[in-house]
């Protein structure tokens, strides 16, 4: 059995005692790190808006907390990331495990909170999967389908159709396909194929909303599990 964490959307600052929104970043993600550490996960999957000011002390910072655990780690940036100092300092978002291969995407855009990913990126995309000789786990920070607020809805994934229908072309080979960004929980699928939303670890955003509203939920990340060829999905929030 596999167990992955995914923590999304830290938004943490340069420093770390600083709060925005009203919020410590830092404290918050502290929470939900433990929480998920507690489920003894295989690895962790982090799905865009690692940092807020696109600083690689931030990077570098949050690096070295992770690392004392001692997992694989899975980092992909969102539009309030540079992307190339994520890859620089997490490495290629890539983690083959012995029943499920995990691929993340970029679809940063620089000074766009839209997202993209280009023939380039959906090229590696549909090359990795089809490389792989197991089940395949997409994670992107962008959602390629509309969660129901009109106002994020907006920000999506600009190639969402060229995105879906790779995915509607690898269904065989897809288990599910997960995103940050939205700051909030939704379920869906995409040509049949599972698709999981996450919440933040800092602020959370209402479902349903038409123009831009926080929700009183507190934060949390999602846990899937992998176990013979099926995967399940929980939301685990901080109390």
């Amino acid at each position: 059995m596999l167990k992955l964490a995914q923590l999304s959307d830290l938004h943490l600052l340069t420093n770390p005692s600083e709060d925005r929104w009203g919020l410590n970043p830092q404290a918050l993600f502290d929470q939900v790190l433990a929480l998920a550490i507690s489920q003894q996960p295989d690895a962790l999957l982090l799905t865009g808006d690692l940092a807020h000011e696109e600083d690689l002390a931030t990077y570098q910072r949050l690096q070295q907390q992770l690392e004392g655990y001692g997992l694989p780690i899975l980092a992909i940036p969102g539009n309030h990331d540079n992307a190339d100092l994520i890859e620089q300092t997490f490495g290629e978002p890539l983690l083959d495990f012995d029943e499920l291969t995990v691929i993340g995407l970029n679809s940063h855009i620089r000074g766009s909170d839209s997202g993209f990913l280009g023939d380039q990126e959906l090229g590696r995309a549909e090359a990795l999967i089809k490389a792989s000789d197991k089940p395949v786990l997409l994670a992107l920070h962008h959602h390629p389908l509309e969660v129901g607020s009109a106002w994020i809805d907006e920000l999506s994934l600009v190639d969402a159709d060229a995105f879906n229908d790779l995915v509607k072309q690898q269904a065989n080979k897809i288990t599910a396909v997960i995103c940050g960004h939205v700051h909030q929980v939704f379920e869906s699928d995409i040509s049949g194929i599972p698709f999981y939303s996450c919440p933040s670890t800092n602020r959370q955003f209402k479902p349903g909303a038409k123009d831009f509203t926080t929700d009183d939920l507190m934060p949390g990340c999602r846990l899937f599990t992998f176990d013979q060829g099926q995967l399940h999905s929980q939301v685990l929030r901080i109390q």
